[in-house]
């Protein structure tokens, strides 16, 4: 059996980012952990696991979802691939960030799964400093060195963790 390597960065509420290796590809998951018997902790079924691509697109679309999370703006959707989206939702009240798998109808109506997580502007703003530190980046190049991830946030912008900052981030293959 291969070691399995990952490595995690905490969201708070028992929530976390992994950043792992299956099978040759790079995927960063968001996911709900539980306390097991005999103290361990094991994730749930509720999160999504995103491909390189994907998650270039989330860090891409990471200012204007802070945006209009902060705005309540339900409205601004940010599309991760073909059927995963990244918006912001109201639920009970209170706003979220959802990141989520839909399923595509025969006539393009998408359907949400299961397969997703909401995140709080807490958890979100853990996961936007994340990115603004550096840390996501070293994460996803110590699991790939050969595929480097660039994480590259305008000066400018705030350094706040809820103001989302821009600039161009992505994968690019070593040659």
């Amino acid at each position: 059996q291969e070691d399995k390597k990952e490595l995690t960065f905490d969201l708070g509420s028992m929530r976390r980012l992994v950043v792992s290796e299956y099978n040759g590809r790079r995927l960063v998951s968001l996911r709900q952990y539980f306390i097991g018997q005999g103290g361990q902790i094991l994730p749930t079924r509720k999160g999504i696991s995103l491909a390189d691509d994907q998650t270039t697109e989330l860090c891409t679309n990471s200012a204007k979802l802070s945006e209009a999370l902060k705005a309540h703006n339900v409205v601004y959707e940010a599309s991760l691939s073909h059927s995963k989206t990244a918006k912001v939702k109201e639920y009970k009240g209170r706003f979220y960030v959802d990141i989520r798998e839909y399923s595509v109808g025969n006539y393009g109506d998408k359907y949400p799964t299961h397969k997703g997580l909401m995140l709080t502007d807490k958890e979100w703003a853990k996961f936007i400093s994340c990115l603004k530190t550096g840390r996501f980046e070293e994460m996803m190049n110590e699991i790939d060195p050969w595929k480097t991830f660039a994480v590259q946030i305008d000066p400018p912008f705030d350094t706040d963790p809820d103001s989302g900052g821009t600039g161009s981030i992505g994968a690019q293959e070593k040659i």
